[in-house]
């Protein structure tokens, strides 16, 4: 991403394409969902 950083309070989505054709790796699908779960998300 580039640019300036957001705002702390404003809102941030992103969108991520898994390139592999095998998709994610379990190990690495696990990480990213333990550090996505440390967010306030709906």
């Amino acid at each position: 991403m580039s640019g300036p950083p957001p705002e702390r309070d404003a809102p941030f989505s992103a969108t991520l394409q898994i390139l592999n054709q095998r998709g994610l790796h379990a190990r690495a699908a696990a990480k990213f969902v333990k550090t996505a779960g440390v967010f306030d998300a709906d």
